[in-house]
């Protein structure tokens, strides 16, 4: 491991870190605004799923009828339905924020690394560059 590396990798969590991401996070603010309503109306479904299968148990297991069976189905498929459309599009939404954030921080950082000096190149190899722009 270089120097850099071991630099790099001994520094702890700074939320002036998170300071300088959160303008980024900014530009996809009606989206994230999304995000988090889709992750609310998810909970919400997810905490009624269990009362289906308390209303089936009581109402068709335990007395060993079927009538009232076709409606149930229907409205617990249709729960069912809207919770996979919403967990598709929170991930969409969700890959939308992280590929637009990345491509901005990626455009910002070659700009800057466009601006340096030819000397900081000849102390930092290309490939430590590459690495800390594309992965981290």
């Amino acid at each position: 491991m270089t120097p850099e590396e071991n630099y790099a990798a001994a520094k702890h969590f700074s939320p002036r870190l998170w300071k300088r991401v959160l303008p980024y996070l900014t530009q996809n603010r009606a989206r994230f605004a999304g995000v988090m309503l889709l992750m609310v109306i998810s909970a919400v479904l997810d905490s009624v799923i269990p009362q289906f299968t308390r209303y089936a148990v009581n109402h068709f297991v335990v007395p060993a009828t079927t009538d009232g069976m076709g409606r149930f189905v229907l409205l617990f498929t249709l729960v069912i339905l809207a919770q996979s459309t919403i967990t598709v599009l929170f991930s969409r939404m969700s890959m939308v924020i992280e590929m637009t954030t990345g491509r901005e921080m990626k455009k910002d950082c070659f700009l800057h690394l466009q601006e340096l000096p030819l000397a900081y190149y000849n102390h930092n190899s290309v490939g430590y560059i590459l690495a800390r722009v594309m992965s981290d």
